[in-house]
């Protein structure tokens, strides 16, 4: 099989599997049926993942990687303000829960306690990536600022950010939009204030 074909598969597999243990979870996943839903023999799934727990722990990197992308996309579209950018970030993170549901109940485990040490090592390699990441376009904002790295400001928004899947189900309690529009709204003055010379 073609190389660029192999790697296509594993990348068809990886989405429906993060799609799957997102929904229902690891412990109400099995192998047979995603190759059942899937329409491959198990043979052929174990060719690309050695267990259920490796696809299971790829999923959460392939799941991690398609959240960064959009992270990396919206700083990365100069024809949106900086404020405007932050609102999007933010409303990211608020979407995790029905866009990237896996990642959504990683967090879960992980405030619960009930995480594993894999599971919780995937949790920090995201967070750490999208810190530099966040750090880098800060950065590029305010060059001349030493305190972005000095006080790990990278690191502050992303874990900031994180608790907005959150806020956000607390926030669904009222059932209005509009709060939810505020909340995220405040969120992008808040990194404002922090990153502004003469902070309110």
């Amino acid at each position: 099989m073609p190389l660029i074909k192999t790697e296509q598969k594993k990348l068809d597999i990886l989405e429906y599997a993060s799609l799957r243990f997102g929904k229902y979870g690891v412990a109400k996943t099995t192998i047979d049926e995603l190759s059942k839903d899937m329409r491959m023999g198990k043979a052929s799934l174990y060719h690309y993942f050695s267990s259920k727990e490796d696809l299971y722990y790829q999923a959460i990197n392939f799941e991690s990687g398609r959240l960064l992308a959009k992270v990396k996309e919206t700083f990365n579209n100069d024809s949106i303000a900086l404020p405007d950018k932050l609102k999007i970030y933010f409303n990211l993170k608020t979407d995790i829960k029905k866009q990237h549901r896996i990642l959504y109940n990683l967090f879960n485990l992980i405030i619960n306690d009930t995480a594993n040490t894999k599971e919780k090592e995937l949790a920090a390699d995201l967070i750490n990536k999208e810190s530099g990441l966040i750090k880098s376009i800060l950065s590029a904002y305010h060059p001349d600022d030493h305190d972005i790295e000095d006080r790990e400001l990278g690191l502050f928004f992303s874990l900031l950010s994180f608790t907005a899947l959150y806020p956000i189900e607390l926030l669904n309690l009222f059932n209005n939009d509009k709060k939810k529009e505020i909340f995220g709204a405040n969120f992008s003055i808040l990194i404002e204030k922090l990153l502004s010379k003469n902070p309110v």
